[in-house]
């Protein structure tokens, strides 16, 4: 196997992967649909591949499931259970599952057109069908108008559906999940933009940890621009009636999954009713995708996280905590962070956690595969601490695709500092405040198995 393989997280066994796509769970079979080409290790002809779980530590990848046609190539979308809600006779869905795509057609003259569809699968997604009467929600102007995520909205008794509008996401309502029609549109001034669209919208409910209180969370992918350079996922909490999203911050607040420069197209599972919100990201960036180093396939999915939302002193908050079923697949790691300490992983997938707090001043760094620099770094401060995560830059990749990294926030957080690092093959993620704050990031390593070292 080469060492650039993961072993808990999902990467296809030839080909490119992008934007996770399509999750759902039903009866007890996770299915993790993605961006896929298998004849290039570039962004191409999308394709949606699948593959499937039972724990969520072990994929297999299942047959290629939608393909590119004369209506365009099959871009990112969703997949909803029939049974969820009422569906018009003329999809044939039954006891099915809809699949929502971008259907994204290139013109001879240049530019594109990108359009909504529907295909149909069996309840085992063993065979998929496009349905003939495509498309089902034509683009009313937006030159990107990608990315429809559906959820049955059981207040008002309709589909909704949250698409891309440029640097907007635009809201519809369907009582059928054939007919749609515009109800709103969210984003205009609102958390954080970049020089391109808003994209992979996601939209679901939450109560607030320890009251009841139902919120919304509206998911929302940078293709540029994020915080930490590239692309990443930015989160809004608000309320949502079924026609309108109403944001609860000011908005100018910015809210982000994730402060590494590896975590976008962010997306939940659908049939996951009564139980913590769960996602899948893809761990790339758009900086740098099409050129990192490959073994016959390029690219890979973060571990699942789970979702609570809590309240802080900054306001309300999303915690996130990789599903169980993925952690325990991890071996452990033991360190002291007394004094400065070394241990050696039995192989390239383990899991450090540990405490650190110090005195006001004082420093802990963390490397990795037996490196001297650091992957992250923290100091104590009079009111909490200052987190930087580190990268160097990767021979393979050129200067102006901006691989390195420096990083730092700021976080008011008590003593210790609880810090949860999962590291797979190169692939790092670390939780940072009982799950406040994450960091994670592509390294590619020589040695993927290296010595791990805590220095304070």
């Amino acid at each position: 196997m080469s060492h650039l393989r993961p072993r808990h997280h999902f990467s296809p066994q030839v080909g490119w992967i992008n934007d996770p796509n399509g999750l759902i769970r039903i009866d007890g079979v996770y299915h993790l649909f993605y961006q896929a080409n298998r004849d290039t290790l570039v962004h191409g002809p999308m394709h949606w591949g699948h593959a499937t779980s039972t724990d969520l530590a072990n994929w297999t990848e299942q047959s290629t499931a939608l393909y590119p046609d004369e209506t365009g190539q099959c871009f990112s979308g969703s997949a909803v259970a029939a049974t969820e809600g009422r569906v018009a006779a003329a999809l044939g869905a039954d006891d099915g599952v809809l699949l929502f795509y971008t259907a994204h057609r290139n013109l001879p003259e240049g530019g594109y057109v990108e359009d909504q569809a529907i295909a149909v699968a069996d309840r085992g997604l063993t065979r998929f069908s496009k349905f003939s009467g495509n498309p089902v929600l034509p683009t009313p102007g937006p030159r990107d108008f990608r990315d429809p995520k559906v959820i049955w909205h059981a207040r008002t008794s309709r589909w909704v559906m949250v698409v891309t509008h440029g640097q907007a996401i635009g809201i519809y309502s369907s009582p059928d999940a054939l007919n749609w029609m515009a109800e709103s549109e969210f984003g205009a001034g609102e958390g954080r933009h970049g020089p391109g669209p808003w994209e992979c919208p996601d939209l679901f409910p939450m109560q607030i940890d320890g009251t009841g209180e139902t919120v919304w969370i509206l998911i929302v992918g940078l293709g540029n621009g994020h915080i930490s350079g590239g692309s990443g996922t930015q989160y809004f909490v608000g309320d949502f009636d079924g026609h309108v999203f109403r944001n609860r911050n000011s908005i100018d607040t910015e809210l982000f999954m994730d402060w590494g420069r590896d975590f976008y197209a962010t997306q939940s599972f659908s049939g996951m009713e009564d139980e913590d919100p769960l996602v899948i990201a893809w761990m790339s960036n758009w900086r740098y995708a099409n050129h990192t180093p490959q073994a016959g396939f390029r690219g890979s999915m973060t571990l699942p996280r789970r979702l609570k939302l809590s309240v802080t002193p900054q306001g309300l908050r999303l915690v996130q905590k990789v599903d169980p079923g993925a952690a325990v697949a991890f071996e452990r790691l033991d360190v002291t962070t007394t004094t400065s300490a070394m241990a050696s992983p039995a192989g390239p997938a383990y899991r450090l956690e540990f405490n650190w707090a110090g005195k006001v001043g004082d420093r802990m760094a963390l490397s990795l595969f037996g490196q001297s620099n650091p992957v992250l770094s923290v100091q104590r401060t009079d009111d909490g601490y200052a987190v930087t995560a580190l990268r160097e830059a990767q021979p393979s990749i050129a200067g102006e695709c901006d691989f390195a990294m420096s990083f730092a926030i700021s976080l008011t957080h008590g003593a210790p500092l609880d810090i949860d690092v999962f590291v797979d093959h190169g692939l790092v993620e670390i939780g940072l405040a009982n799950g406040l704050h994450w960091f994670s990031n592509l390294y590619f390593p020589h040695d993927p198995a290296g010595r791990v070292q805590v220095n304070v």
